[in-house]
């Protein structure tokens, strides 16, 4: 590239560049030339866009604007468009016909009109011809905006270029370079004539490179167009370093997220998203994305959320496992810990004061959670809570001296700086050393709140809500782009992508679809932008304009490759030709992405991959036994991967929090209010003596007390509901009192909830066993609630589906002298009420052949059962992982699906097999 004029420019100069990202690229260009030319220090010019100049002119025309036209103040965008949401709101509260507005998106379309009305010197009285509802309200809503601002002393950027054309406007350059320009408004216009009276040179400048190649390409789809293009861009500069490349796609604002992915996986495959955002890059993006849309900034706004006090789990949840609050990484094994007490509470929402009472109770019921980080955990939580409700305790000073509860703007600044503060905020995350990215988004955020703190100037005073509202409104409305060191590939729109210099230009999207139909403007005629020069006015305008634009694009570099996909986005059955600048191109069409050197070719048939079959994981090593307690054994029997997973690799599922009350809660209810019931029955003895009118009376007052003492530590919202439910448990209790009755061999209940530790083969666990009864023949049997399905088939098989129950016959003989008599499931459920028992004859039913087939079947299990659990322990031990499901139930209710692959497993077995038959 030449830049040889931009070295001979200096401070007496001034370019006028249409796009920030031209902007930077005029400056990096600028230093290389000096550099290239030996120069450490050198005068530079400015290089601006419009709005940049036009605050330029208002720095130097200041005292006389404000002398002669009473304007005290220039406002920014933002402000701009706080006082048209205030014009907007208040109109809506006087006139019923407009409450339906949505007024953040009405303001911003005002806004747009007021600026395109005095770029193209559109008159309000050629707005009124038209009378028109909508323009007649537009018209209303401009002179409130100008009354406003008149009496308060502003003016906006959009009304500045015609202030400086009323008085003597001191311009302080000697030249004027427009860069790039291919659509002039009649507002620059009257402006470049004045400098021209005044003296000042004005001069346009172009690229006019040489076309040296031009091919055309065409693909089935835009992601094979897009892809290519990449990996050209790659080639281009694995083959020539030097080289600099444009990849333009128009549609890219609705694209980016697309072309991001793409691009990463081309480039930077074995890096996240999030660490391919925070670095400089080899290819960067002209567009840049709003602020709320960068991880680190969301998570800003979120925290700032918390001061209202009410706050949903899921919200809370992102934010204790979130990275860039230092406060919940120092305490990240606590707040997952939690962040997982609160989901099984089923939560729903929470108030963040009453946060530190909660993190109490979970601590007390996770006795494996107290230790001295927790503890600060709580106090740092409770400091929070104290700075929250100081806030609030300012809010309502406001509200008895002001009549409302509301701040400054510049409070709310301080505020939210140290609400962040002590949550440990930062862009970056505490293993990272902060780098350029990050410490740019870092300025720009404190810039936002500056210019939050800027909104005084419109406003005084803002409530909380409103403060909140603002804060993520100016968020959404920043595009932030970060600098960075010249990146070789820029992707890029058309028109971010015109005057940068580049030695190849790819030009995506040239479809017959290409230009899009011109948008209408919400508030001004369309006949109004035609007779203008406007290329919104209608489709010859926009056409011509367009093509104009990509002429110029394409002059831009010496090599161009410009492509289109023949599949239309909305509907792929539609064969989509070639744009109409570009008809009659020769167009190659091209049935994949181009294949690079060191990169594979998409193939079009199946690729063979090697086979790797990896069972076996590392043993368990830790000094301690492994937690989990009989779902090892359950696992491990179910499938060896689900148990190395879950208990040696510690992949924990995260359930998410529910409305009202689910199947757990229920199954608590009954369990606690059956144990509670046994507690004072004790035998049978004692329950046949009792009317059942008694037995009613005995089950509705224990459902009272469990109810009036929360004793199962429910939320009011759940406790609410299970109060609803007490006809449906005391039905259900009644029935189930009598099936008890009814069981043959006399019994007494000797043990309830009574904590014990086994050992099976190595491995060591606590179990608490729901009852166990002694009959009056002496034989002792394990009963186990349940309220939801059982099978005894669970029991039967060599792969035991539940081992609960016989891990508890294994540990409790190992104890007692005596051998247990038989086990089972007491499955308390609505109309279906029964033992699923696996033991001796007549201890749950009277005695017949069935039954003396399960005595049989009991003995045989039981003799089996010591090998079997002992060899799923040694299985466990040895890190046994291979993935075997018992069936595809099992697979139904995992969430390991993700690392163990299991459905390729299964196409692949299903592959095999259909081989074996054919």
């Amino acid at each position: 590239m030449d830049d040889n004029w931009l070295s001979k420019l200096d401070k007496t100069t001034v370019i006028v560049a249409p796009t920030r990202s031209l902007v930077t690229s005029l400056n990096e260009r600028l230093a290389r030339q000096h550099l290239a030319d030996g120069r450490s220090v050198w005068e530079a010019p400015s290089i601006l866009v419009w709005n940049d100049y036009l605050r330029a002119l208002w720095q130097t025309n200041r005292k006389q604007l404000a002398s002669t036209q009473g304007a005290l103040s220039l406002i920014s965008a933002q402000q701009s468009l706080l006082v048209w949401t205030q014009i907007i709101e208040q109109s809506r509260r006087d006139e019923q016909a407009l409450t339906l507005l949505n007024v953040q998106q009405t303001a911003r379309a005002v806004q747009r009109s007021w600026r395109l009305m005095h770029d193209w010197n559109v008159a309000p009285e050629s707005i009124a011809q038209d009378h028109v509802a909508d323009t007649e309200q537009f018209l209303v809503w401009l002179d409130d905006y100008q009354q406003k601002l008149q009496k308060r002393g502003l003016i906006d950027e959009s009304m500045l270029v015609a202030a400086l054309h009323q008085i003597d406007c001191d311009i302080p350059y000697s030249q004027m370079i427009w860069v790039s320009y291919d659509l002039i408004t009649d507002a620059q216009k009257a402006h470049l004539e004045q400098a021209k009276i005044q003296g000042i040179s004005v001069d346009y400048q172009r690229p006019t490179k040489s076309c040296r190649t031009q091919d055309f390409l065409q693909f089935p789809t835009v992601q094979n167009e897009i892809l290519s293009a990449l990996k050209t861009a790659r080639h281009r500069l694995e083959s020539s370093p030097d080289s600099h490349v444009s990849i333009v796609v128009p549609d890219l604002q609705h694209r980016q997220a697309a072309v991001e992915e793409l691009a990463r996986s081309v480039f930077y495959p074995d890096l996240s998203p999030l660490q391919v955002q925070q670095n400089s890059n080899i290819y960067r993006f002209s567009l840049g994305l709003t602020l709320h849309e960068w991880p680190a900034i969301e998570t800003a706004l979120s925290l700032l959320t918390l001061i209202k006090n009410r706050v949903s789990v899921t919200d809370l949840s992102y934010l204790l496992r979130n990275q860039f609050v230092g406060l919940c990484v120092m305490h990240r094994e606590e707040c997952r810990v939690f962040e997982r007490w609160l989901k099984r509470q089923r939560f729903h929402q929470v108030m963040f004061d009453h946060l530190p009472d909660l993190y109490a109770q979970c601590k007390a019921a996770l006795s494996v959670h107290q230790r001295p980080q927790a503890d600060l955990l709580e106090a740092q939580l409770r400091d929070l809570v104290a700075q929250r409700q100081l806030i609030q305790g300012a809010l309502a000073e406001k509200k008895q001296t002001l009549g409302y509860a509301a701040l400054e703007f510049g409070a709310w600044t301080a505020e939210f700086s140290n609400w962040l503060r002590s949550w440990g905020w930062q862009t970056s995350t505490l293993d990272q050393t902060m780098n350029s990215v990050q410490y740019q988004l870092h300025q720009r955020w404190i810039a936002l709140l500056e210019e939050f703190a800027g909104l005084a100037t419109v406003q005084h005073r803002a409530g909380l809500s409103r403060a909140l509202e603002l804060i993520q409104q100016m968020a959404r409305n920043t595009v932030f782009l970060p600098k960075s060191a010249a990146s070789p590939i820029v992707i890029s729109g058309v028109l971010e992508a015109v005057g940068h210099e580049v030695d190849l230009c790819i030009v995506t999207g040239m479809h017959q679809d290409y230009p899009p139909a011109p948008k209408a403007d919400a508030f001004i005629p369309a006949r109004l932008l035609a007779d203008s020069g406007h290329p919104s006015g209608g489709t010859r305008n926009g056409s011509q304009h367009a093509f104009q634009v990509l002429d110029h694009l394409l002059e831009c570099a010496d090599e161009r490759i410009v492509s289109f996909a023949r599949s239309a986005d909305q509907d792929s059955d539609i064969e989509m030709g070639p744009a109409a600048r570009f008809r009659d191109a020769m167009f190659v069409a091209k049935a994949a992405p181009l294949s690079i050197e060191g990169d594979s070719p998409v193939a079009q048939s199946e690729v063979e991959l090697e086979p790797f079959v990896d069972v076996q994981g590392l043993p368990w090593r830790a000094a301690l036994s492994p937690k989990g307690g009989s779902r090892i054994f359950e696992n491990q029997s179910q499938c060896a991967f689900k148990a190395y997973a879950t208990h040696q690799l510690q992949c924990q599922s995260q359930d998410d929090a529910e409305f009202g009350l689910d199947n757990l809660d229920r199954g608590n209810v009954v369990h606690h209010l059956l144990d509670k019931l046994w507690a004072q029955l004790q035998t049978q003895r004692t329950l046949n003596q009792m009317p059942v009118d008694e037995r009613a009376r005995l089950v509705a007052s224990l459902i009272e007390q469990v109810l009036e003492n929360n004793e199962l530590e429910l939320n009011a919202e759940k406790l609410q509901l299970l109060r609803l439910e007490t006809p449906r448990l005391l039905r259900l209790l009644v029935e189930w009192l009598a099936l008890e009755s009814a069981r043959p061999e006399p019994f007494s209940v000797v043990e309830r909830e009574q904590p014990r530790r086994g050992n099976i083969g190595g491995i060591a666990f606590d179990y608490i066993i729901d009852r166990v009864d002694l009959t009056d023949a002496g034989r002792s049997v394990i009963i186990d609630y349940k309220t939801g399905n059982v099978n005894r088939n669970d029991w039967l098989e060599d792969r035991l589906r539940s081992p609960q129950m016989p891990l508890y016959v294994l540990a409790l003989d190992a104890e007692k002298e005596k051998q247990t008599s038989g086990i089972a499931f007491a499955s308390v459920r609505q109309g279906d009420h029964k033992f699923v028992e696996l033991s001796e004859t007549g201890i749950f039913r009277e005695a017949k052949k069935p039954q003396n087939d399960l005595q049989q079947k009991w003995q045989e299990r039981r003799s089996v059962w010591p090998q079997l659990l002992t060899q799923l322990a040694a299985d466990f031990l040895a890190g046994q992982a291979s993935v075997n499901p018992i069936d595809e139930q099992v697979c139904n209710y995992c969430d390991l699906h993700a690392i163990c692959r299991v459905s390729q497993l299964r196409i692949a077995a299903g592959k095999l097999l259909g081989d074996a038959d054919d």
